[in-house]
């Protein structure tokens, strides 16, 4: 029998999206909690978090010690941002998707190969465990323990090559990011292609996590967000080592929307990230205009039969219907 909290994220503090949000999915989950960044309202099902929405893993981390002790079997996070299948609820959620109930769900974990934006690549390369004013040292894997864990993942660990720097600085050129294609060139010429620490980047507005791996899950969330590692770094990083039974978006029954773009960025910057970087499914904001004329109502009536979750829907610029 699963008890499953969904628990809706937001990064910024917009009261008004609570009750849009009950309403999207009172009918479809029993226990709703809202979790927002220095929320001092009433209501008793939104939980207030302290810390930048750049560490947002910092938000799940507290958020967790809020209700850890209510018997949930499993911790649904989404962002305020998504609209999940509108088929889809609690009690169909793992027939529907094709996730196991003992698995952890994550959109997708990335290697550091695979990263292509340069100023994420120089911060994922120079991150350090050891940060002054903050004692994770003891709680965060060792750097030898974090690569033998990533190996076990058949993940890569170690030196990244001058050959993939110039590939990054190439784009870096080409999506006129002209300070980081400098320092890159500055790297590649001196040869710093050292990692200090492991670490896999992905998308992180949607988790579904089993009760069984939370504690140390969330223990390492927080550990990371005290040295101001980026979210999309330690999300997938912490999740890597505390579950070995993960699957990706790609190993579901149902494909997403993960971006919702401006149309200058679907048809310019993400044409030329790479020529062997698969992107995240994206949508242009012309098309969903035209499809859906920006309301609510007709998405949720003609939401695509085979798609998990369409992200970002900004439901302040939507029309609400009735």
């Amino acid at each position: 029998m699963t008890k499953i909290a969904l628990l809706i994220i937001y990064n910024h503090r917009f009261d008004k999206n609570i009750e849009r949000l009950e309403k999207l999915y009172e009918d479809k989950f029993s226990y709703i909690y809202h979790i927002m960044p220095f929320y001092d309202g009433e209501k008793g099902n939104v939980i207030p978090v302290y810390a930048s929405s750049y560490q947002f893993q910092s938000y799940i981390a507290q958020a967790y010690q809020h209700i850890k002790d209510k018997g949930y079997t499993h911790y649904f996070f989404v962002a305020d941002d998504m609209i999940l299948n509108p088929d889809i609820n609690e009690h169909n959620l793992f027939e529907k998707t094709g996730i196991g109930t003992h698995q952890c769900y994550i959109t997708d974990i990335r290697e550091l190969y695979h990263c292509y934006v340069a100023h994420h690549v120089n911060k994922m390369r120079k991150y350090h465990v050891r940060v002054k004013g903050v004692e994770v040292e003891r709680i965060l894997p060792s750097k030898q323990d974090a690569e033998k864990c990533f190996q076990e993942h058949n993940l890569q660990t170690g030196s990244v090559t001058t050959v993939y720097l110039m590939k990054v600085a190439r784009f870096a050129f080409y999506a006129k990011m002209l300070r980081q294609f400098v320092l890159l060139l500055f790297e590649i010429l001196f040869h710093r292609v050292k990692v200090h620490y492991p670490l896999v980047w992905g998308y992180s507005d949607i988790l579904l996590l089993p009760a069984d791996i939370m504690k140390s899950f969330t223990t390492y969330c927080g550990a990371f967000a005290a040295t101001g590692l980026f979210v999309e770094y330690a999300i997938p990083t912490s999740l890597i080592f505390s579950s070995n039974d993960i699957i990706t978006g790609n190993q579901l029954k149902l494909r997403a929307v993960t971006q919702v773009y401006p149309h200058k960025v679907v048809h310019s910057k993400l044409a030329t990230i790479s020529s062997d970087y698969e992107p995240p499914t994206c949508w242009d904001e012309e098309y969903v205009s035209d499809k859906y004329h920006f309301d609510l109502q007709n998405l949720l009536t003609n939401f695509p039969k085979d798609m998990f979750f369409i992200h970002s829907i900004k439901l302040s610029t939507w029309k609400m219907g009735n």
